[in-house]
């Protein structure tokens, strides 16, 4: 089991109900439809790299094409057009947050039992990725919009120009991955 938030973009001042609307639906997706945009995934790196910068402990990683092609008796073109997510983590004794980035929104996951000093390093990442990232942090389990202000992001932020950093595709995978 896990604690778990969904941060996606949403107008200024979009009510809490519309947010939870956009957060579950996408959530609910079954990922990008069409191909892979060059801004978008050079977005994506740079709120990893903002990430990895800002905690030094973590790791960025993207998926392992040819194992999951293999996996899924797929292409190894299909799985880089279905699998674009990048997965940060930390070291296997550190709090157990994931931090994955898809096209349009984000998904932070922290196992329970993380106690007080995870939980804050798991808002930090929020504060950070609605700063950097223009998102709206939603938690599923409450429901409720999460107001990072409080941790170091804007309520309704303005994106702000992040600079991307060529992929690092050798990351060490995480252990919890079947791929």
């Amino acid at each position: 089991m896990s604690y778990d938030l969904y941060l996606v973009r949403a107008p200024a001042g979009a009510d809490d109900d519309f947010v939870e609307a956009i957060a579950m639906a996408a959530a609910e997706s079954d990922g990008p439809a069409g191909p892979p945009d060059p801004a978008v995934e050079a977005r994506k790196r740079a709120l990893a790299d903002a990430l990895c910068a800002a905690d030094p402990t973590l790791t960025a990683s993207t998926p392992d094409h040819a194992a999951i092609a293999g996996y899924e008796g797929i292409s190894i073109e299909e799985s880089r057009r279905r699998h674009r997510q990048i997965e940060v983590y930390g070291p296997p004794d550190g709090h157990g947050i994931l931090v994955t980035l898809h096209d349009d929104w984000v998904s932070l996951e922290m196992p329970h039992g993380r106690g007080d000093a995870g939980m804050a390093t798991l808002l930090r990442y929020v504060g950070l990725l609605t700063r950097l990232g223009g998102f709206v942090a939603f938690d599923p389990q409450g429901p409720n919009v999460v107001d990072p202000s409080e941790y170091g992001g804007p309520r309704q932020p303005t994106p702000v120009g992040v600079h991307a950093v060529a992929p690092d595709d050798k990351a060490m995978r995480p252990w919890w991955r079947f791929w």
